[in-house]
């Protein structure tokens, strides 16, 4: 009796340390350590119900579908245009409005510089052309005033400590001459030049600009627009400081001096848009810098190029696409996005009470 007991429980036990189909799933996928990372992957896979993995896998194949099919879309949608603008950039369909009575191109501008921005503007041309001495005299000295904008408050900034702005401006300005100086774009033969606008005011204090009636043009560089960058570069930095309104403005002012720049043909179209994308985008390394300077930071410390192959990736953009890449993936970490939250939170607050202390001055 005590023997067939005793042999019941040894096979009882043996059944009981036999591991169920429940408790084989989670040591199967452990393995013996030797699949460390990859064990409690499949362990969790097979916990989840097979219905579930199954609708994961497939809406993420719908998602790359989706996404693949977008592109194509994008992509057929941008080959088109393209096609389109290689092959009628020059056609008459590409104006908007009559620049005669027979609504063709000029013969002044055959085969020379056709601008869109010009065509859309011709109104605007007529009115001034005919009114040259005095409303486009007037808007030329209204102009050269705003102008002046960017120049005090520049002044404002560095007696702040801050130089990023006035790094900005410095560099775009450079840019600009290097620019002019590879390539002299000559300024249009319909320009209608006056003796108030900028820079010429400038040139007529060293020189003899009373002979009005000829109204000679002076030379000056037409790529890109230095008028536009810096009124765009005020205006960002105002808006970052807090001035809202003040921001408002000048990038209103600024809209209304590209109206004018397009209809006098002082600039031509690609000479305001480059001037806006260096302003936004290419000044944003002199930014750096600038804030780096501001902080009293050695050379060493504003991360300039110390070996051949940094200069070399900083002058391609390679540098930028890596620094980018590492600090996408730093984000990709928890903390560093509950962080990151935690700064632009901070940063709305700080924004919000310049606001409303600049609407209470």
């Amino acid at each position: 009796m005590v023997g067939s007991s005793n042999a019941r429980r040894r096979s009882t036990s043996r059944v009981s340390s036999t591991p169920t189909s429940s408790q084989t799933t989670p040591m199967l996928a452990r393995g013996n350590g030797s699949h460390k990372g990859h064990g409690y992957r499949v362990s969790f896979l097979q916990r989840m119900p097979e219905s579930k993995v199954l609708d994961g896998i497939e809406s993420k194949v719908r998602r790359n579908v989706w996404r693949d099919f977008l592109l194509l879309l994008f992509g057929c949608a941008a080959l088109t245009a393209i096609s389109y603008v290689e092959n009628h950039a020059s056609d008459e369909r590409h104006f908007f409005g009559k620049y005669d009575s027979n609504n063709t191109i000029p013969t002044d501008t055959m085969g020379h510089i056709v601008d869109t921005g010009f065509s859309i503007t011709t109104p605007i041309y007529n009115f001034l052309k005919q009114h040259r001495h005095t409303y486009n005299d007037l808007f030329a000295f209204l102009n050269s005033l705003v102008l002046l904008i960017p120049g005090a408050y520049g002044s404002w900034t560095i007696y702040q400590g801050d130089y990023s702005y006035i790094f900005r401006i410095l560099f775009t300005q450079l840019l600009r001459s290097f620019c002019g100086w590879a390539t002299y774009l000559p300024p249009s033969k319909q320009y209608l030049m006056s003796y108030y606008d900028f820079p010429d005011v400038v040139q007529c204090l060293f020189q003899d600009c009373s002979s009005n009636e000829e109204q000679v043009a002076m030379p000056f560089v037409s790529f890109f627009s230095g008028h536009v960058a810096t009124m765009v570069i005020c205006a960002n930095h105002m808006y970052l400081m807090g001035y809202f309104k003040s921001a408002i403005m000048v990038h209103f002012f600024n809209a209304l001096q590209i109206v004018r720049l397009l209809a006098t043909r002082g600039h031509y179209s690609i000479d305001i848009i480059v001037g806006w994308f260096i302003a936004v985008q290419g000044s944003n390394p002199a930014g750096r810098l600038g804030r780096y300077y501001s902080r009293g930071d050695s050379f060493r410390d504003m991360l300039l190029p110390t070996t051949a192959t940094e200069a070399f990736e900083s002058l391609t953009g390679v540098s930028g696409v890596r620094h980018e890449s590492r600090v996408s993936a730093l984000l990709k970490h928890t903390d560093m996005e509950q962080m990151l939250r935690a700064v632009q939170q901070q940063d709305e607050e700080a924004q919000e009470l310049l606001g409303a202390s600049s609407d209470d001055d």
